[in-house]
């Protein structure tokens, strides 16, 4: 008999419930812009339209490092960091299961710098040229 899995799903998370040490991901960006036509000064001064959109799934899993709202200070796979606003970006907590097997994968998928001839092999041998 085959070992049981659990599917676990992401929650949005209100920016007062993001906490160090979590794995989020981004899913929506709110953009914000005059309604109205750039010709018509009547109707864009007075309105603001508004767009949601559904962030590309490959931005994140990010680990939180540091909550001063409304920022999230947090780190991606590779080691780079980064400020997200939560007044204009929904995140969601990713399980911890998740969030770890994708920093680990990164970690070991990540090519040694140190040796730059193994490195051009690799890459060459990634494009085909050999």
């Amino acid at each position: 008999m085959a070992d049981a899995y659990s599917i676990t799903s992401v929650r949005t998370l209100a920016p007062e419930d993001v906490a160090p040490g979590q794995f989020v991901a981004a899913v929506y960006r709110v953009y914000e812009r005059p309604a109205g036509s750039c010709y018509d000064d009547s109707i864009a001064s007075r309105e603001v339209g508004v767009l949601r959109c559904r962030l590309k799934a490959d931005d994140g899993p990010y680990r939180v490092l540091e909550v001063c709202l409304p920022f999230v200070l947090v780190e991606d796979q590779h080691g780079d960091k980064s400020q997200i606003d939560t007044r204009d970006t929904t995140l969601a907590r990713l399980s911890d299961a998740y969030g770890q097997r994708a920093f680990a994968k990164s970690r070991d998928d990540a090519p040694d710098l140190t040796d730059f001839q193994k490195l051009r092999a690799e890459a060459l041998r990634h494009i085909g040229v050999e």
